[in-house]
């Protein structure tokens, strides 16, 4: 009955008496504002551009934020009877009254899944941006991307750049055998190490398919995104998203790919999905077409997959390494075991 029920939130229908929007709520991943059209969730905090790239929003599930109330003040008192006694009248001195302003510390007790996305003012400047972060998006949230490119890309582009340069694109580089690259951190979260799979034995004359080449992509994420991290209402994957067009074009050449831009038609996507902790280094990247009539499914498919997988792992129904070896063994397959039904293109 659950697979049918998730079959008819993705498929938009109704069973029996069952409502589609409870629906909706009640299987949406923590922290996630919007069903959209195409089954995936939306974590957008302002409803301006969510679900623009996923064919816009089927159900909100969070309610617009109440309209503040106000509590009348109480009627002044009357004021006294004046006596007609009084012959003299003494005049006080008046009273000066000295008000000492006291500050108060606090101190956050939150863990390492402080927000990484922060909405922004209107007034928003460099001044008032969160440390770290290196430009506004047009949706109100900030990006902590060290580069230029790609920034802002799910989140209708960059309003503001806070920082003078955004940093250097940089060769992708993967990384080799069975180890990881140096630590690094992004926004507030430490990302910890990249951590491969399985050894990566070529980087030329990749097989391109629905599946990528695992001699190539064997898949990779970074050990600092633990389930807490990832499964905190203040997680959200554009703050870690970082793959420039250098690397993006490395993967290409590897797979035999001219490099250059391809559009809507193909995207070097993630194998370990960013939702599931996945490494932006180019082991766990690899060239994946989009999802036509007929053919092979492709990357838009695959979305369906990592939100679900992504609910799964905070549900407690999969443990985060086992869905991610899951996802990098054989996407399909795991696929299938989610949904009950093979992916179709």
């Amino acid at each position: 009955m659950r697979r049918l029920a998730v079959w008819c939130v993705l498929a938009g229908c109704a069973l029996g008496g069952f409502s589609l929007a409870s629906a909706a709520v009640r299987d949406a991943p923590p922290g996630a504002t919007a069903l959209c059209n195409d089954g995936t969730y939306s974590y957008s905090q302002t409803h301006s551009g969510t679900c623009s790239h996923h064919g816009g929003v089927a159900q909100w599930l969070t309610p617009a934020a109440p309209a503040p109330t106000t509590t009348p003040a109480p009627p002044a008192p009357p004021p006294p009877p004046v006596s007609t006694s009084v012959v003299a009248t003494t005049t006080a001195a008046p009273t000066t009254t000295s008000t000492t302003t006291t500050s108060v510390s606090t101190t956050s007790t939150a863990p390492v899944t402080t927000p990484i996305v922060a909405t922004a003012p209107s007034t928003s400047s460099a001044a008032t941006a969160p440390p770290g972060a290196t430009a506004r998006c047009k949706d109100g949230t900030y990006s902590f991307s060290q580069t230029r490119s790609g920034t802002c890309s799910h989140h209708g582009g960059v309003a503001v750049w806070l920082t003078s340069s955004g940093g250097g694109g940089g060769g992708g580089g993967g990384s080799t055998g069975g180890g990881g690259s140096t630590g690094t951190s992004t926004g507030t979260v430490n990302l910890g190490s990249t951590v491969l799979l399985s050894p990566r034995t070529k980087t030329s004359g990749c097989k391109l398919g629905a599946e990528p080449d695992r001699r190539c992509s064997p898949g990779a994420y970074y050990s600092g995104l633990t389930k807490a991290v990832l499964c905190s209402s203040s997680f959200h994957t554009s703050s870690i998203r970082d793959v420039p067009d250098s690397e993006k074009h490395q993967v290409e050449v590897e797979y035999g790919m001219a490099p250059g831009s391809y559009g809507s038609t193909l995207e070097i996507d993630h194998i370990v999905s960013l939702e599931l902790g996945g490494s932006n280094d180019a082991a766990n990247l690899f060239p994946e077409k989009a999802t036509l009539p007929g053919r092979a499914p492709g990357y838009h498919v695959k979305d369906k997959l990592e939100n679900v997988a992504h609910a799964w792992v905070c549900q407690g129904k999969i443990s985060l390494r086992a869905a991610q070896q899951k996802i990098a063994t054989n996407w399909e397959a795991f696929y299938r075991l989610v949904f009950g039904t093979a992916p179709v293109g």
